[in-house]
């Protein structure tokens, strides 16, 4: 006599390998996504802080280097309803020909600085 169930027929071993792939490839892909999204967000937390420091500092010069990267700095002052206050706006990009990474809004009255 001879037993059937001793293993596993090579059908069931090509499924199992399938499933197996398919499962690993979005586990990959999972963590690729991540890897990107962080890169994202540490550039997007540099832009805000390069932002900020133009914003306490005004003259700042239009491109600035920090951690071995250029940033580009541009300045946007606009008039309000109150002639004592006026809004400046801060964009920050890597690149001038793109579209900022950050703006950053605040309100300053010139005559205190």
């Amino acid at each position: 006599m001879t037993d059937k169930s001793a293993g596993f027929t090579l059908i069931e071993v090509i499924v199992a390998m399938a499933i197996l792939a398919i499962g690993l490839t979005a586990i990959v892909i999972t963590i690729n996504n991540g890897v990107k999204n962080s890169a994202k967000i540490k550039t997007r937390i540099i832009a805000n802080q390069v932002a900020e420091e133009a914003i306490r500092d005004p003259y700042r010069p239009e491109k600035i280097n920090m951690l071995n990267k250029s940033w580009y700095i541009t300045y946007k002052q606009q008039n309000t309803n109150n002639n004592t206050i006026k809004k400046l706006t801060v964009s920050v990009t890597e690149n001038p020909n793109k579209k900022p990474i950050v703006n950053l809004t605040t309100f300053q009255n010139p005559n205190n600085q």
